[in-house]
């Protein structure tokens, strides 16, 4: 199992002056990411979700953009990360001081926060197609399919949405020409399972009148997404076994 991606995404109110508080992402991040952080030139009236601010972290695993309404920190992990605590701690130490600021601007009333996991299974013992139908499939086909995608979404503490979509995965190597970077001239170098895992706070948002997330949620998403990659993911993807 690795650990591929990780996607964390917090929505709130529009704020209009953002920019304004650049330093104050610059002096509380500045730990994390290279300064000076980069304001992105758009007119003040374009689509709220476009971002505004954009920073590269010191080691070049991570980005962060801000919006008008969004905040977004996207990770890829290298093999400097082998196990799930060393993922954790470097999300924790990063997304509460992001959160933090963006609390202040919005007196921590977030609408809602979602971290998406990105997690690669190897260790399947059939073709990874294959195994998908016999785990999670039960109809009959004439045909091989080329890939597969499987989405589940459960509700979680009548609060979370917990995404599940598992999907096969080639991976190839070979031509070092981007222009020739397609299947037909490379040689195909592994294949697996996806599991992408998304838990997010917007079912409450949805269907809870007046439902304001706070940090307390990212911290029991986190809790969440722990729990699942420590103890039940080779139960879902090698064994088909969801137990929640």
């Amino acid at each position: 199992m690795k650990i591929q991606t990780t996607s964390f995404n917090t929505f709130f109110p529009k704020f209009e002056n953002l920019r304004y508080k650049l330093f104050d992402f610059e002096e509380k991040l500045q730990n994390y990411f290279i300064k000076p952080f980069n304001t992105i030139p758009v007119p003040d009236q374009a689509p709220a979700e476009i971002p505004r601010i954009h920073a590269n972290s010191h080691h070049g695993h991570s980005e962060l953009n801000v919006s008008l309404d969004r905040l977004s920190f996207v990770t890829n992990y290298d093999e400097r990360f082998s196990e799930w605590k060393q993922h954790h701690t470097y999300l924790s130490e990063r997304i509460f001081p992001m959160t933090s600021i963006i609390k202040d601007l919005v007196n921590n009333q977030f609408l809602y926060s979602g971290l998406t996991t990105d997690i690669l299974v190897e260790e399947v013992a059939e073709e990874p197609i294959k195994h998908i139908f016999n785990k999670f499939l039960n109809f009959q086909t004439n045909s091989n399919p080329y890939d597969c995608n499987l989405k589940l979404t459960y509700v979680l503490k009548d609060k979370y949405y917990l995404n599940l979509t598992i999907s096969n995965i080639r991976w190839y190597s070979g031509s070092g020409n981007p222009e020739l970077a397609l299947p037909a001239y490379l040689e195909e170098a592994g294949r697996g399972i996806i599991l992408n895992l998304d838990i997010n706070d917007r079912y409450a948002y949805n269907y809870k009148k007046g439902y304001t997330s706070k940090s307390e949620e990212v911290d029991e998403i986190l809790d969440i997404t722990s729990d699942i990659i420590e103890n039940k993911v080779n139960d879902i993807v090698l064994n088909g076994v969801i137990d929640l």
